[in-house]
């Protein structure tokens, strides 16, 4: 009976022994198991900060990109009202400009035709007193011819001297009208060329 019972404990022992021995191996696989799973989930939530980070940084990136833009466009809005408000300074100065030479080329005109109605009065007055002039010296010379031609007959060795005399002197004042008349064309001339001159500026 001893010997049963201590068979039976042995068997006991050994079947506990087993079952330990089945038991510490399944505790240690659970163990390993569970490692493997704390670590998947360690480099699951490592990967899923990672990705928050990154989330974050884009989000960052994408709100100083938008703050840039939002920047680049009031500078581009301000540069373009600044070229607009002086291309209608511009626009103004330059009809400014217009309207002044404008005026400027109008009183040139006035003033030109001024001088060519002065100038014209000047010149009718010039040739009626020219047309006088010779009309009095024709007179003046008519008298001396008929002197001469009446002191010819007492004085005939001074006819040829006097006749000489009154022709240079004829001559000296046709000569001096002659030149007059040339610098009044010459002045006509020069205010005419310096008006289209102006003109062509």
């Amino acid at each position: 009976v001893i010997y049963a019972l201590n068979t039976k404990n042995d068997e006991h022992e050994a079947a506990i022994s087993t079952l330990k021995e089945a038991h510490e191996e399944e505790v240690q696989q659970i163990l390993s198991e569970t490692r493997e799973k704390i670590l998947q989930y360690k480099s699951k939530i490592s990967d899923e900060m990672d990705l928050k980070r990154r989330i974050q940084s884009l989000e960052e990136s994408m709100e100083l990109h938008e703050r840039m833009k939002r920047q680049a466009l009031a500078e581009f809005e301000s540069y373009r009202q600044r070229v607009e408000d002086m291309q209608i300074c511009t626009e103004a100065q330059h009809t400014q400009r217009v309207v002044s030479m404008s005026r400027e080329v109008e009183e040139m005109r006035r003033s030109f035709e001024e001088k060519l109605r002065t100038f014209g009065s000047a010149q009718t007055q010039f040739e009626q007193e020219k047309k006088a002039a010779l009309e009095e010296l024709k007179g003046q010379h008519r008298q001396e011819v008929q002197e001469l031609l009446r002191s010819h007959q007492t004085q005939n060795a001074d006819y040829s001297k006097d006749q000489e005399k009154l022709v240079q002197l004829h001559k000296a004042e046709v000569d001096s009208l002659t030149e007059r008349v040339e610098e009044l064309k010459q002045d006509k001339k020069r205010l005419v060329e310096e008006y289209e001159a102006k003109l062509s500026k």
